[in-house]
């Protein structure tokens, strides 16, 4: 596995990314769980250094690992004291494995998840994609597309997860 300091240097591809995992899981018999919690308090502590100042974010959650990861975050934005508006593109009662048992978390947390609404400069910070991950294979429609021109139109920084929602991972092609 790369030292922390490499990867930040690196980019991988979908297969590299879904090998680490898989490795970590079957090599070093870390859990699913807990890669998803890694990942995320690991994405909240990168919030924190590169921007101290904000208090208030947007946390935007599709479906699968990557709204996981996002739930993840926004419990531990909570737990710090941020002020955090969860909003799900997705109704959350559908995921499932990791993801569900992250969105059960975050809400025994004392947090609640918003139905879709796109992101306002002056309702927050910083925006949190977590919408969709390295799977994306296709052109965004519907509530996903209108969440990620949401995302566009706010002109707050903007952390994602994975990578930005509405690219494709390998290839960096909208």
């Amino acid at each position: 596995m790369p030292h922390a300091q490499e990867s930040q240097r690196c980019l991988f591809r979908t297969e590299q990314v879904r090998a680490l995992d898989r490795s970590a899981i079957d090599e070093e018999g870390i859990s699913g769980e807990e890669l998803m919690e890694r990942a995320g308090r690991g994405a909240f502590r990168y919030l924190r250094r590169r921007w101290p100042e904000v208090y208030r974010i947007f946390v935007m959650c599709g479906r699968g690992n990557n709204a996981g990861d996002g739930y993840v975050v926004a419990r531990h934005a909570r737990e710090a004291g941020l002020e955090v508006t969860v909003c799900a593109v997705e109704d959350p009662n559908k995921l499932c494995g990791d993801a569900k048992t992250a969105y059960r978390r975050m809400s025994r947390s004392g947090l609640d998840v918003v139905d879709f609404v796109a992101p306002k400069s002056g309702d927050c910070g910083l925006v949190v994609d977590a919408l969709l991950g390295t799977g994306l294979r296709r052109a965004l429609t519907g509530r996903f597309r209108e969440a990620v021109e949401g995302i566009n139109a706010c002109s707050v920084p903007v952390l994602s997860l994975d990578v930005p929602s509405g690219l494709d991972a390998n290839t960096g092609v909208v």
